[in-house]
């Protein structure tokens, strides 16, 4: 492959250093030049690396322009990859005059750059923010930036990430912490523990919260040191604030630091207490040198750090919590011992130069294949999306799964009451689900319509949903897309009109029907839906099992311990239900004689919120009460920790059961007992046949048959498989 990098010359820091290290690792397989539109340090970096650079600099900017254009006339390049915003404004020229496929790696976040400079934040600044717009193609230095880039409206199957690499094999500087402190003169104490940053120090990197929770660290435990290595117009500011403290004594201002290796390998803890960062590359620097990481939450942090496994994280501006944690580092050497050493595992596993050259050139094909892309491929999703029932989102969660697993680079678009939020949790392209005009627009240029998301056809709830979800099939047929109604639960659909309109439309309009159990087929027949192809597999969600990575996850969050023995109850309002005591009652015999304590856990938040607190009240043994959303991974894994569940919403009921924890139905419709005569479970029960008595049954009976219930777990997950054949039918025809 032939690559072109554009760079602006006057890159420093972690930006210099990935470029630079980015081009060496490319230019290993591929031909690779990198311009430079300044002279200088840069450049001359780049030389010393063996890398093909070309400077163009001159006083008039279309002398520049034209220069650039025999370079790439010459070179004629695969692709042109831009850094910056001077790089980004010239990559503009090449794809106007050259239709050059031109791409950008946004470094840092563009509203926050140039903070210090109001003249340059509205020129520069401007500009660049118009470039990266005109640009097609991104790639944000972390996940969690390239998360944040979508939701600003970044279209998301463009969006690509990548993390700075590092070097693992170099040889790190045998310099003692002793000589090094006599170099600055510093006093040396081996007691101390020593505490660093490595930063410009200016308002984003906010060392001010460094400096205050190293004084509260400090006032429990005099014993360590904060040497921070950096310079910039924050200096005399920070000073201050030190002497106000009273740590100036322990507060050392190293200046701008060229050694960066030996300033990590004489340190204990590598802090960051940006308010914005991209990703953070001193971290990685400090934890090959043998630091353990402690950083703000911001950008890709979170990748490097599990929290309170190989390091810490606290939110930007929270010297309290920073000072926390810098003193239980003090106190416990064997914490720092255990944490250190998972940190870097962790990171030379996943952070290394290969990993990150390879990483890049998978970019590279996937944008050229975009770039070439002329006929409509994009899938379009729909379901009862962005309610906050986590049995809905776990649908959609699947969904998308099964989508990425037939073909990663899949382009999709999903339906949703919250379409800002999800298309960055989900990353994809979101629109609102009420939004006729867009979904008009979106259709006539997309392949596949997914209809999908639970049970989206039936009047119970009302009869408006039910024309709704029907009209996007019609309309998704008529526009020229195939359409799958994908693992779907139909039913009941009661009213005369209502089954003569939705049986003659999906019959007409609908290519391939997958439904989750036998009397969703049943009722599609008696609707007289007779064209399509209706096969029977299961709920998306039975193939859900737990990432060990995620179980801890909520726990912690509910400050609730890991180690004991639990019941989750997942209940839900719902017209006369008003059996609360007698399922507390059922509760409080299980903890009695099993010390089964009982966690309530609201599946749609904030909805069923209040029906838990009610149920809690009435109590008279230990309770955890879940009071936060969390995404449908971690509320899997938190399933599979549980002893049992008891539950009137489906999919708690399904998470549980596909992960072979038993299970208690009570059924306030005929999908909850319909899913547990599926999994041959007769531990359910009738919505008016609640008592404390039947419930305690129920409970007792769920572990008797727990062997049966598992073998028809097992046969739904391969029937879930058909949903998928079925998808790949439609695709390849």
């Amino acid at each position: 492959m032939k690559i072109m990098h554009l760079a602006g010359g006057g890159d420093i820091g972690g930006a210099k250093t990935h470029i630079i290290s980015l081009a060496k690792e490319l230019s290993r397989t591929n031909t690779l030049k990198l311009v430079s539109f300044r002279y200088g340090d840069f450049a001359e970096s780049a030389k010393a690396e063996g890398i093909d650079v070309t400077e163009i600099k001159s006083a008039f900017l279309l002398k520049d322009i034209h220069a650039l254009f025999v370079e790439y006339d010459k070179f004629k390049p695969d692709i042109v990859h831009c850094h910056g915003a001077k790089a980004n404004m010239m990559g503009l020229f090449l794809k106007r005059h050259r239709n050059a496929c031109v791409t950008t790696t946004i470094h840092s976040d563009y509203r926050k750059d140039y903070m210090h400079n109001l003249f340059k934040q509205a020129t520069i600044g401007l500009f660049n923010t118009l470039a990266l717009r005109i640009i097609k193609f991104h790639i944000a230095v972390t996940e969690q930036f390239a998360r944040t880039l979508i939701s600003r409206g970044f279209e998301a199957y463009n969006m690509f990430s990548i993390y700075n690499g590092i070097d693992f094999e170099k040889e790190m500087p045998k310099i003692s912490r002793k000589e090094y402190f006599e170099q600055y003169g510093i006093p040396y104490n081996p007691d101390e523990l020593i505490i660093g940053i490595a930063a410009r120090l200016t308002k984003v990197k906010d060392i001010p919260t460094l400096i205050k929770g190293f004084a509260k660290a400090h006032a429990d435990n005099s014993d360590m040191r904060l040497l921070i290595g950096g310079d910039g117009e924050e200096k005399q500011k920070l000073t201050d604030l030190a002497n106000q403290l009273g740590v100036s004594e322990k507060v050392h201002f190293l200046g701008w630091i060229d050694d960066v290796d030996s300033f990590f390998s004489v340190i204990d803890i590598d802090v960051i207490s940006s308010l914005s960062e991209t990703f953070p590359y001193s971290l990685t620097e400090g934890i090959r040198a043998g630091a353990i990481p402690v950083s703000s939450n911001v950008g890709g942090a979170s990748s490097l750090i599990d929290q309170k496994v190989t390091g810490y994280i606290f939110e930007p501006k929270d010297y309290e919590t920073l000072g926390n944690y810098l003193y239980q580092l003090s106190k416990d050497k064997n914490k720092r011992i255990t944490m250190q050493k998972a940190s870097y595992e962790h990171t030379k596993a996943n952070f290394s130069l290969k990993a990150m050259k390879n990483k890049q050139e998978d970019i590279y094909s996937l944008i050229l294949k975009h770039f070439n892309e002329k006929e409509r491929n994009k899938v379009v999703i729909c379901g009862a999306y962005g309610r906050g029932n986590a049995g809905d989102e776990a649908i959609k969660y699947t969904t998308l799964s099964s989508m990425r697993n037939i073909d990663p680079d899949m382009d999709i678009c999903v339906m949703t009451l919250r379409p800002k939020k999800e298309r960055a949790i989900d990353r994809v392209q979101t629109i609102y689900t009420f939004n006729v005009i867009k979904l008009f627009f979106l259709l006539r240029k997309s392949k596949i319509f997914v209809s999908g998301g639970g049970s989206l056809i039936q009047d119970v709830t009302s009869s408006r949903s039910l024309f709704f979800y029907t009209f996007t099939l019609y309309l998704a047929k008529k526009l020229g897309c195939k359409v799958i109604m994908f693992g779907c639960g139909i039913g009941p659909v009661s009213r005369p009109f209502n089954r003569k309109l939705s049986g003659k439309i999906i019959d007409n309009y609908v290519d391939v029907i997958t439904v989750r159990d036998h009397m969703s087929e049943k009722e599609l027949q008696s609707l007289g839906v007779t064209k399509p192809q209706i096969t029977v597999s299961a709920d998306p969600a039975i193939n859900l099992t737990a990432d060990k990575s995620n179980t801890h996850k909520i726990f912690i969050s509910e400050d609730i311990p890991a180690d004991g023995k639990y019941i989750c109850l997942a209940l839900r309002s719902w017209k006369n239900f008003n059996r609360n005591e007698a399922v507390a009652k059922a509760c409080e015999h299980m903890y009695n004689k099993y010390g089964f304590t009982t966690i309530f856990f609201p599946m749609e938040y904030p909805k069923d919120l209040s029906v838990s607190e009610k149920t809690a009240e009435l109590l008279d043994t230990p309770y955890y009460l879940i009071r936060n959303k969390y995404p449908t991974e971690q509320v899997v894994a938190f399933m599979s920790k549980m002893e049992q569940v008891v539950a009137m919403r489906l999919h708690a009921l399904i998470f549980a059961a596909a992960n072979y924890v038993p299970v208690v139905g009570i059924s306030y419709d005929v999908k909850v007992s319909g899913f547990m005569n599926y999994i041959e479970s007769s531990a359910c029960l009738e919505l008016s046949d609640v008592t404390e008595q039947s419930v305690i049954n129920a409970m007792e009976e769920s572990f008797k048959h727990r062997e049966r219930v598992i073998k028809a777990t097992n046969t739904l997950k391969e029937k879930e498989a058909v949903n998928k054949q079925q998808f790949i039918k439609l695709l390849e025809n």
